[in-house]
C-alpha cells in the first residue's frame, strides 16, 4: 500500500500522536469507523512497527490482540482510540506516513 509511494503504514509513539489521530478523522468525517495503523505481528510472534519504529506505545482494547497479525485504529463511538487486531488482508482504510 505505502511503500508504493515510499511511505509505510503510520506509527503511534505516544497517547498524543493517537489523540491527533482521533483528531484528524473526527474532522474529515470520513467513511472510515477504523484504520490500518503500521503495527503487526512478526514471524516470531512480537508485535513491531512498519517503519522499524521502537516505540513500547500501545493502546489496545481489553481483550486484544488476539490471534490476528496487524493492528487497526478504531476511530468513532466509545472505542475510539483503541487497537484491535485483524488479518492484513481484511478491506480496511488506512493512513500512511511519508518521510521528507
Amino acid at each position: 500500500m505505502c511503500q508504493h509511494n515510499g511511505g509505510t503504514l503510520l506509527s503511534i509513539d505516544s497517547a498524543f500522536e493517537n489523540m491527533e489521530m482521533q483528531r484528524v478523522f473526527a474532522i474529515d468525517e470520513s467513511i472510515c469507523d477504523r484504520i490500518f495503523i503500521g503495527y503487526h505481528r512478526n514471524p516470531n510472534g512480537t508485535w513491531v512497527w512498519d517503519n522499524g519504529d521502537l516505540s513500547k506505545y500501545s493502546s489496545w482494547k481489553y481483550g486484544y490482540p488476539t490471534s490476528q497479525n496487524c493492528a487497526l485504529m478504531q476511530l468513532d463511538g466509545k472505542d475510539a482510540g483503541l487497537w484491535t487486531d485483524e488479518d492484513c488482508s481484511h478491506l480496511e482504510c488506512y493512513m500512511c506516513q511519508i518521510v521528507l
